[in-house]
């Protein structure tokens, strides 16, 4: 059932206002104008809305389980009424009855949600898409519900299955059509789920609800039946030679009074395919396979009219004809290196399906053996001697079947191999690199040779020595074996390599070159304004340039001046040193640092580093009582840590520690607690030297003193005074009043002394009380001083009882009672009002007050004030009815 929605559609009826009673119509409105009588709800929940239009009040009562937004109310309301989801098992039933001038009674309902397949078992399909046992294509699937649902599929396989219709609400009849013939060699099964939704548009399923059930349903299709020996797929594997005949037996679906027959799709020109009738079928090969892959191919059989198809895999093996090396079989067109070493041999192994033998071979190759019967037969293959040549030398090996079935058909396979051209030459460049000038430095070359390696030249100067480093690979290596002494120029010379027994066409020549001897500074031979101080020390770095032992020179470098490394063996040509500076904690001073090699010759550099300094003006600072600020200017050396140690608690310093020249800020706080001079003193420390400054502060104490002041009670009324006291201070103060108090000062300075006093500012009256309060008096600079005062101002009362009055038309007399603390006046501003008393004294006091006869509704006021203070006055309202 779909949900119920009402909206507010009503217009309020005017009231016409007469002197007789008016007769009310109560309207109870709803979507369709007025309610209906009855209402059936959804079962998963629903509403029910509409207004009511009364004057008065209204009621209404309900089943329990329904829930109002309200049960009663007076004129315009809207009442919505809300079910929730059945869930009891059984129909819900009841009456909404409403109250008011006219009664309304709905009957309501709300069924139970179901959802369930009443027939899951539809009818079977044959291939054909035909019911079994009956020739019509249509079956139906009875869902019993009062929901949406819908049947979905339970997986995403292709859909062979029409439903019609697949969604719906209530009761439906939903009918199954298959939608194509089934040629598979399977039956076709698809499974549907029954779902139930609370929305039409089935976005929010239902679940877990007795009554509703999550059913499903399997609709099957048969397959065409069109089998080869009771198979859907057969096959028929042929030896290489095997030629017999192979019987397949035909088994095929026919529906009564029609036949069906087969045919075969199409048949290779090596296969034999005889149709014995429609339920035998013949194969055999028409030759043997003399090729080198398998023979191929899916034989189709076609049933007719259906058109179903069915597969008879047929193969033949390949006649195996063969190289095998390293275990990898070899390809005619693959080349087999054989390296370039003297007498190599190699081991291949050659597959056959018959007898074979060798037809060609090089007269480099001896194989053995020449010839070999069907299976793997191990050749053993030697390549005598090197080659050469610097090209590769092809050897190809022909093997030639020796089988009667190809005498006219030659079957041949050969193994092509190839050695390797021979290798002499340098790897990369053949570059060698520079050799230092001391004796026993060493550098190489890497070189690859086929054959043995040689030295046929060389300077006296040095020593060549090989290592192998691999297959046909070395490392030459060359050694100076004496010192280059000259320091004016590098020596040079040629070594030639040749190949053993072949010097004449297999040499190559490379040069060598051993560096002059080295002393030099690459770095400036003075050194100047090195830092005085750093964290880690000061340093500076040279570069040397030599080809000698080195060392410093102790004695004459100065002891401040330490050198990292401090010598050296000349092997690495340019050499970084690292010179350290102590800290300097005087002046400005020199030095030098001298550098001597294995020769006697000497570097020198001259070094300069500057001078520390650490100082700060004297000074002796004196503040204010209520603090300030003072700073001291700071000339530090660089990096140089400084920490501020030892100062009072009642400074605050900042920054507290640093490096280098900085302005140093010493706040002092105010002297607030002590009324004694205070001072003390805070030390700036060098973290380099220990030297320190001392910086000195003195503080006076604080000044407050307030005398004569206690707590003041004043009277009622405005301008009363307070008896003077005094106030001192060293700093700022102020006092904080009541707004019905005033002070005669309310700030002041230090430095002097005030007379002060209390003023009341406003009247207490009339007050049906008194006021009290504390006024503070604060000192500016520190809280903890602050006084405070206890004031209070009396009461005036002055009334009247009744506060108003209220006569009737005719001429009235009645009375007042007036109580004051002081004496009053009273009059009237109209003279329809008469007093018997128009003055009186403190007390309580009566007084008669006379109306005269009204014509109209009139009011006016008796105004009561008091004598001294006129401000201070009772209004007393007197109205009068006509």
């Amino acid at each position: 059932m779909k949900r119920l929605l009402f909206f507010l559609l009503t217009i309020i009826p005017s009231l016409l206002v007469s002197c007789e009673p008016q007769e009310v119509e109560q309207d109870l409105y709803s979507a369709e104008s007025f309610l209906k009588d009855r209402y059936d709800l959804n079962p998963l929940g629903d509403t029910i809305r509409f207004t009511v239009s009364t004057i008065g009040n209204w009621s209404l009562s309900k089943p329990t389980w329904l829930d109002a937004n309200r049960t009663t109310g007076r004129g315009l309301t809207t009442v919505i009424l809300t079910a929730n989801a059945n869930v009891t098992g059984s129909t819900l039933s009841g009456e909404i009855h409403i109250y008011a001038n006219e009664n309304k009674t709905i009957i309501v309902s709300q069924a139970n949600p179901f959802a369930f397949l009443e027939d899951n078992n539809p009818s079977e399909y044959k291939w054909d898409k035909s019911i079994v046992g009956d020739s019509e294509s249509q079956s139906k699937i009875s869902v019993a519900s009062n929901l949406y649902w819908r049947l979905e599929p339970l997986d995403t396989l292709p859909r062979h299955f029409k439903l019609s219709p697949s969604e719906g609400f209530s009761e439906s009849n939903v009918i199954v059509e298959c939608i194509e013939n089934n040629l598979d060699t399977l039956d076709r099964i698809e499974q549907y789920k029954l779902v139930s939704y609370i929305d039409e548009g089935r976005t929010r399923p239902v679940s877990d609800i007795s009554g509703i059930r999550e059913d499903t349903v399997s609709i099957r299709q048969g397959h065409f039946h069109f089998t080869v020996n009771n198979l859907s797929k057969a096959n028929a594997i042929y030896g290489k030679g095997e030629l017999a005949e192979k019987t397949f037996e035909i088994n095929i679906e026919s529906d009564p009074g029609q036949s069906s027959s087969w045919s075969v799709k199409e048949i290779p020109d090596w296969l034999n395919v005889t149709k014995v009738d429609n339920q035998h079928l013949k194969l055999s090969p028409r030759s043997t396979n003399v090729t080198k892959n398998d023979r191929r191919f899916d034989l189709t059989l076609v049933a007719s009219p259906s058109g179903a198809e069915r597969v008879i895999e047929v193969v033949q093996e390949k006649y195996n004809f063969y190289f095998i090396v390293d275990g990898i079989e070899i390809k005619s067109d693959e080349k087999v290196a054989v390296r370039n070493a003297g007498d190599t041999t190699i081991t291949a192994h050659f597959v056959s399906s018959g007898p074979w033998k060798i037809l060609s071979q090089p007269k480099q190759l001896q194989c053995t053996p020449t010839s070999g019967s069907e299976g793997d037969t191990q050749i053993s293959i030697t390549v005598p001697g090197q080659n050469f040549s610097k090209s590769e030398l092809n050897l190809p090996l022909t093997i030639q079947s020796n089988d009667s079935k190809f005498l006219t058909i030659p079957l041949e396979e050969t193994l092509s191999l190839a050695q390797r051209a021979f290798k002499f030459e340098p790897v990369n460049d053949g570059l060698l690199d520079t050799l230092p000038s001391s004796k026993g430095n060493t550098k190489y070359i890497d070189f690859i040779s086929s054959g043995p390696l040689s030295v046929s030249e060389k300077p006296s100067w040095t020593d060549v020595y090989f290592s192998s480093i691999g297959d046909q690979e070395y490392r030459v290596n060359v050694m100076a074996n004496s010192d280059n002494s000259s320091e004016t120029a590098h020596r040079t010379g040629k070594i030639s390599l040749v190949c053993t027994g072949h010097d004449s066409d297999l040499k190559y020549t490379f040069n060598v070159v051993q560096m002059r001897s080295l002393f030099d500074l690459l770095s400036e031979s003075t050194v100047s304004s090195v830092a005085a101080y750093d964290n880690p020390a000061p340093t500076f770095r040279i570069s040397l340039l030599t080809s000698q032992s080195w060392s410093v020179d102790n004695n004459n470098t100065s002891n401040w001046i330490t050198l990292n490394p401090s010598s050296g063996d000349g092997k690495t040509s340019t050499t970084e040193i690292t010179c350290n500076l102590a800290n300097n904690p005087g002046k400005a001073r020199s030095g030098k640092v001298v550098i001597r090699n294995s020769s006697g010759a000497t570097k020198q550099i001259n070094v300069s580093q500057e001078g520390f300094f650490f100082s700060a003006p004297k000074v002796d600072f004196k503040s204010a009582v209520g603090g300030d600020l003072h700073q001291v200017e700071l000339s530090c050396y660089g990096k140089v840590p400084w920490s501020v140690d030892s100062y009072p608690s009642w400074i605050y310093v900042s920054p507290t520690s640093g490096n280098g020249s900085t302005r140093i800020a010493f706040q002092v706080n105010g002297n607030g607690s002590s009324s004694n001079e205070r001072s003390g003193t805070a030390t700036i420390r060098n973290g380099f030297t220990g030297d320190v400054i001392t910086v000195s502060f003195k503080q006076p104490g604080y000044s407050w003193e307030v005398n004569n002041a206690d707590s003041y009670s004043f009277d009622a009324f405005k301008g009363d005074s307070s008896p003077e006291f005094t106030l001192t201070a060293s700093g700022n103060w102020s006092i904080r009043t009541p707004a019905w108090l005033e002070a005669s000062t309310s700030q002041g300075t230090g430095g002097r002394t005030y007379r002060i006093k209390f003023t009341t500012a406003l009247d207490n009256a009339p007050a049906n009380s008194a006021r009290s309060d504390i006024v503070t008096i604060v000192c500016e600079d520190f809280n903890t001083l602050n006084k405070t005062i206890s004031v209070s101002q009396k009461n005036y009362r002055l009334e009247s009882n009744p506060a108003s009055l209220t006569l009737p038309r005719k001429k009235s007399e009645t009375t007042i009672m007036i109580t004051a603390d002081g004496q009053w006046t009273a009059t009237t501003d109209q003279s329809w009002i008469t007093l018997s008393k128009k003055s009186g004294a403190s007390g309580a006091t009566s007084v008669k007050v006379t109306c005269e006869r009204a014509r109209t509704d009139r009011q006016g006021y008796i105004i009561v004030k008091d004598t001294k203070h006129p401000s201070v006055e009772v209004k007393i309202m007197v109205s009068q009815k006509k």
